[in-house]
């Protein structure tokens, strides 16, 4: 596996293999996706942790669990197979929806969030704090003379895009400029769908002069799509990704985004919980990581 970190060489860590399933001594890690459509900073964080924990003697297990598997209704069924199956004490839940966190904190089980976590459950978690993240990016793009902003969105209610949609409304409010309303471009993650949401969204009045994308993979079809209705960026759209993946260096135009070291991210992970398969318990306290905002030529001055 090839990895590297904001402002740092890439190197070698050795190839990313599956987990494997160990009896004893196990921590389990919960994740909506399978193994191979993870990203490669989401396989080092796994591998860096599952090294940390079988220097004590123990293993980390992974299971999927789609979002789309269970109905609400069997969340609660679905959350007890696994987890008696599986026989780990403990568990990291990654990127878990708000039933599947709910239910693990109904159950008393030591459990890791990595991601946010919604309100009312206390869960301990590890995560970006995208509220500010995205509340300093609608900042951003107000100082660059955007009035019509927009944030592209997942329609899926993931705790991390409620965060980001608090966040990005109220940067609007700090601007205390009524006139300008916060626009949520929301699609269903899909290659046609987001095409079809930006559509909307460009033949619209208020067409947005700047769009906050979400998810950085997302990057890609919004540049390919405005590319191809002759919509330049910077000149008539700019760009910012709200969070930062290796793949967007590799665009002929540099992305302006958010991005924090994988190491400190790696380094939080493993520390908590290394901790908690020890301990058999964190405190349910929220660790937020701020990553840096790193200006690119996809920002520049409003068309208007």
């Amino acid at each position: 596996l090839l990895v590297g970190s904001q402002g740092r060489r890439r190197r070698i860590v050795g190839p990313a293999i599956a987990p494997r399933r160990v009896e004893a001594g196990m921590v389990g890690w919960l994740s909506p996706r399978s193994w191979h459509e993870l990203s490669p900073w989401q396989i080092f964080c796994f591998n860096e942790v599952r090294r940390r924990l079988q220097n004590t003697g123990r293993d980390l297990v992974f299971k999927v669990n789609s979002p789309f598997h269970h109905p609400k209704t069997e969340i609660s069924d679905a959350m007890r197979i696994l987890t008696r199956e599986t026989g780990a004490p403990c568990w990291v839940l990654a990127s878990a929806k708000k039933e599947v966190q709910q239910w693990f904190w109904e159950a008393k089980i030591p459990t890791l969030v990595f991601g946010n976590t919604f309100e009312g459950i206390r869960l301990p978690s590890l995560e970006l704090d995208l509220r500010t993240v995205c509340r300093h990016g609608a900042g951003v793009c107000f100082r660059r003379g955007h009035r019509r902003i927009a944030l592209l969105l997942p329609k899926t209610e993931m705790a991390g895009h409620l965060a980001m949609e608090r966040g990005f409304r109220e940067g609007f409010e700090a601007a205390r400029r009524p006139r300008m309303v916060p626009r949520i471009i929301r699609h269903d993650d899909t290659v046609t769908g987001i095409c079809g949401a930006l559509d909307v969204a460009l033949c619209s009045p208020q067409s947005p002069t700047a769009i906050l994308v979400a998810i950085p993979r997302h990057v890609l079809t919004v540049v390919s799509h405005l590319a191809r209705r002759g919509i330049g960026v910077p000149r008539d759209v700019s760009l910012v990704s709200i969070q930062f993946d290796w793949f967007l260096r590799d665009l002929a135009i540099s992305i302006a985004h958010y991005a924090i070291r994988i190491e400190r991210m790696e380094g939080h992970l493993a520390r908590l919980t290394v901790a908690m398969a020890t301990t058999g318990a964190l405190p349910p306290k929220r660790t937020l990581l701020m990553p840096e905002f790193h200006p690119g030529d996809s920002l520049g001055p409003s068309s208007e």
